[in-house]
């Protein structure tokens, strides 16, 4: 038997679905979660589990728990596509409101029978649920899925021991034997396990087949038979199923993959780049996962941020992260402690409360004794854009250029920023970076990289010269494609390294071009603008720099940083008028 056309189809949509999300989020259990997709889709979609989707809590529906809760991501994308879950609910996953995590829990959603993600839970507990059904006489099954390491834990063998004894005959076990487990295959650290010898005999009855196929699933589950026993599933599988460099490999157990990777997923799973755009901070942490992973001396301090991304480094790196709650300066000063004794802490808030709140500590205790800190501020420019002025980073290049020793790199995108981290890990001293985290659009390759001074020539151009940094380079390239409809052709410069500062293209532009814009999601005073007006006046070239950001003022508005920007000029079309202006003169 096989899967049908559609079924496969519907399969790699789900695989890729699974990938795009949990890839956007920064973290993921991807090759847990494709071992047991197709029985996942079997029970919720093929007619094996009783549910009503009008009534989650139909008391007489079968129950399903996922104690191999590290495939969360493969049950809540089943759940999604059966109706159980909205849309926006499964792509929240590890966003600032996210709805959901890597792991099944009670309090996401009423469809979640059980919160488990630590191992071993679930089997007793169906065993607890199943006890339960019997004693109200209701026809309702309880089905348990397993990870074949997970059987490592003794508690699963006390609820196999014991549901024969007590007659629970309407608890279905599935064991996803896929042969391995976190380090290594299952066999190399346990030894030949004989699943089947050892179930049947604690009085189970038993059933082999292929976990993906599912009508031959299907059948081993639904079997009619005599016996009034538990019955238990051994389904073959294959970790990391579906992408060819997982696919029987324990090296994929709980990461990402990075550039080389990543174009076979992107290949086999057919993602386009813009699929695959993310927040600044999930790329963030994601890539200080990757530095902590490797070098134990990497710390993530925070100050109650409290985003899901940082709760998957907690989970991962238990004893690399600190979290100074709402005391920002405190944290700055321990960093440099830290940084004295040999770490190397990233500093992680609010941008806002970093630059302004604990400048005095960045200036004393961090750069004046040249310490191996990184600062990284969240919400660079309007980015807090429903909080008002109180939260905007529009000051902080000006705040923070003038402090000696501190490197400032501003990205504009997500592959920027794990560039901008792996280039500030490999510094030895304090840097400041500035990132957004609102799906910033992507314009860099996967193998991008930053080195100190560095400019990035977006698209090249005759009549303007425009130099733009940090996430609100989206908007000049959309507007610059306006002015290319008007005739005038726009060179477009990206900077990152926004102290130290290359002065080389701002020369270039005024002896070539001589009409230069500067467009920033900053205060006009002190920030790019001001760099690169000094660059011109000290270096005594004649050219007219135009500035475009906010003119000594607060931002005004509320809302998504798209419409605050709009109320302040600086979207696209707004930016696009201003450059005309800047052509005319």
């Amino acid at each position: 038997m096989a899967n049908t056309k559609l079924e496969t189809e519907e399969l790699q949509a789900l695989r890729k679905k699974i990938f795009i999300t949990g890839y956007k989020g920064g973290m993921a259990h991807l090759a847990s979660c494709y071992s047991c997709l197709e029985m996942l889709y079997a029970l919720y979609l093929k007619d094996i589990l009783r549910y009503d989707l009008s009534n989650p809590k139909w008391k007489d529906r079968d129950r399903f728990i996922l104690s191999k809760g590290h495939a969360g991501l493969a049950l809540y994308g089943v759940m999604q596509k059966a109706g159980m879950i909205s849309e926006k609910m499964y792509d929240s996953y590890l966003t600032e409101n996210s709805l959901i995590g890597g792991e099944p829990c009670m309090r996401d959603s009423d469809w979640v029978e059980a919160t488990t993600g630590s191992l071993g839970h679930g089997l007793s507990m169906g065993l607890g649920i199943a006890l339960a059904l019997k004693m109200d006489h209701s026809p309702a099954k309880v089905y348990v899925m397993l990870g074949d390491g997970e059987l490592e834990e003794g508690v699963v063998w006390e609820a196999i021991m014991t549901a024969p004894a007590l007659g629970a005959d309407n608890l279905i076990a599935i064991l996803d034997c896929n042969r391995i487990q976190k380090m290594d295959f299952v066999e190399k650290t346990i030894g030949n396990p004989r699943w089947a010898e050892k179930w049947a005999s604690f009085g189970w009855e038993v059933l082999e087949t292929d976990g993906h196929d599912m009508e031959a699933f299907k059948n081993a589950i639904l079997q009619k038979t005599e016996e009034k026993k538990p019955r238990v599933i051994i389904a073959n599988t294959v970790k990391g199923k579906g992408v060819s460099v997982m696919e029987n490999n324990p090296n994929w157990h709980f990461k990402l993959p990075g550039r080389k990777d990543l174009k076979v997923f992107k290949a086999e799973l057919g993602i386009s780049d813009s699929e695959l755009e993310q927040p600044m901070n999930s790329a963030y942490i994601g890539k200080l996962m990757e530095l902590a992973e490797k070098d134990h001396d990497v710390i993530h301090m925070l100050a109650d941020s409290g985003t899901g991304y940082d709760e998957m480094f907690r989970r991962n790196f238990p004893d690399q992260i600190y979290n100074f709650g709402i005391g920002e300066e405190n944290m700055v000063a321990a960093a440099a402690g830290m940084a004295s004794a040999g770490k190397k802490p990233f500093v992680f808030t609010a941008g806002a409360f970093l630059a302004y709140r604990s400048m005095e500590f960045i200036r004393d205790d961090i750069c004046f004794q040249n310490l191996n800190v990184k600062i990284v501020g969240m919400g660079s420019g309007l980015a807090w854009s429903s909080l008002g002025p109180t939260h905007h980073t529009t000051e902080d290049i000006s705040v923070l250029r003038a402090i000696p020793n501190l490197l400032i790199l501003s990205p504009a995108t997500p592959r920027q920023v794990v560039a901008c981290v792996q280039a500030a890990y490999e510094h030895n001293g304090p840097v400041y970076i500035r990132i957004g985290m609102n799906h910033e659009a992507e314009y860099f390759s996967e193998d991008y990289t930053y080195h100190a001074g560095q400019n990035d020539l977006i698209r090249d151009g005759r009549d303007l010269a425009v130099f733009v940094t940090g996430s609100i380079l989206d908007e000049v390239v959309q507007a610059c494609d306006l002015l290319g409809q008007d005739g005038i052709s726009a060179k477009i410069i990206n900077i990152v390294g926004v102290k130290p500062f290359d002065t080389q293209d701002i020369i270039e532009a005024a002896r070539t071009i001589s009409k230069i814009a500067v467009v920033e999601e900053h205060n006009i005073y002190g920030g790019l603008g001001s760099i690169i007006a000094e660059t011109v006046a000290y270096n005594g070239l004649h050219a007219k720099v135009y500035p475009i950001g906010l003119n000594d003022a607060f931002a005004e508005g509320y809302g998504t940083q798209q419409m605050v920007r709009k109320v302040n000029a600086l979207d696209a079309v707004s930016i696009y008028r201003r450059l005309k202006e800047a052509v005319a003169l």
